[in-house]
């Protein structure tokens, strides 16, 4: 056993809560969950029980939420990544207070957050520290009751740098993060047709016609569709269910689940979503021309972007026809 290794006996249940922050794709996509904001082809929350899985814990509590039932029908049990999922109806600082007296300690995390850490050594770091610093508000942290008060061990790197974690509380984050996550995504293959560059991933059952046109930094997920005169430039990610019509041009963008990008669409700096465009600065533009943007599949929040196949787009061969106000008014 490395010296790093925690025995799985020991290991802490850890709690997942949510913030009261607002979403930062409401004005795209306001019915879904935080947690199961898509990044890279996968729900935020998702990433976490990963995380945990990887690092030896088994037994996850996720406290109560207005919409805590798309949570639950997306992890379920949580069977798929070998640890079973207990959910309550406390709020997270009852929730851990139980699990802390119970237990002895409890790992609070937010499950609409994006962390950065490999937990089994973090939680080793906050193991082998002998003093616990008193908490005056709920954060995230290992926590401990000791002395007779509720104390919180700060989640830190080998460094003794913070954790990085991304609150997604603006487009430029969600933009950010999604860059991260697809930066560092292995294993994935890459589709022949297009000749991409070797910064670009593209993932499995994806489809890139002979011509277009893919930059550095790029992720095309599944399911995904581009065509033969896309220009995909650098810092793009392409969420499952993307279709890219032969002729659009995106450039530090991220492409919603499921949605339809038109070949006149010109586009740098923002967030595409099935009804509208979402600037990196917050600025928001509906659009309601399907040869625009439109829906390829409905999106299910309780798998979100995760389509088993696209429905044919009865308008990829249609004249795009105008706004019905102009479009050069509106910064399109």
């Amino acid at each position: 056993m490395r010296n790093d290794d925690i025995p799985a006996s020991r290991m802490p249940v850890a709690i997942i809560g949510f913030s009261d922050d607002e979403s930062p794709l409401d004005l795209l996509w306001p019915s879904t969950h935080r947690a199961l904001l898509p990044i890279a082809g996968k729900p935020v929350i998702v990433y976490l029980i990963e995380q945990l899985a990887d690092a030896g814990i088994r037994h996850v509590r996720i406290t109560g939420s207005i919409q805590q039932y798309a949570v639950r029908n997306r992890l379920r049990c949580g069977r798929e990544w070998g640890i079973k999922i207990r959910y309550s109806d406390l709020h997270k600082d009852e929730l851990l207070n139980e699990c802390v007296v119970t237990d002895g300690e409890g790992l609070l995390l937010y499950g609409d957050r994006l962390y950065d850490a490999e937990f089994r050594g973090v939680l080793r770091r906050a193991t082998d520290e002998r003093r616990a610093n008193a908490a005056s508000e709920l954060r995230p942290g290992l926590w401990r009751f000791v002395d007779g008060q509720m104390r919180r061990h700060a989640l830190q790197n080998g460094n003794g740098a913070p954790i990085y974690e991304n609150s997604l509380t603006t487009p430029e984050d969600y933009l950010r993060a999604n860059l991260r996550a697809a930066g560092v995504i292995a294993n994935v293959l890459t589709v022949p047709g297009a000749p991409l560059h070797r910064d670009a991933v593209a993932d499995w059952k994806s489809d890139i016609r002979a011509g277009a046109r893919i930059g550095e930094q790029v992720f095309i997920g599944k399911h995904c569709r581009v065509g033969s005169l896309a220009r995909l430039e650098s810092n793009c990610v392409l969420s499952n269910g993307a279709v890219i019509a032969s002729g659009a041009c995106l450039e530090n963008v991220v492409v919603l689940p499921n949605c339809y990008v038109g070949a006149r669409m010109r586009i740098r700096d923002a967030i595409l979503g099935n009804h509208g465009v979402l600037s990196l600065a917050g600025q928001y533009w509906p659009v309601r021309n399907p040869a625009y943007l439109s829906v390829t599949r409905k999106n299910s929040e309780a798998q979100t972007g995760l389509p088993d196949a696209l429905d044919e787009l009865p308008y990829l061969a249609e004249k795009p026809q105008v706004f019905a106000q102009s479009a050069d008014k509106r910064g399109i």
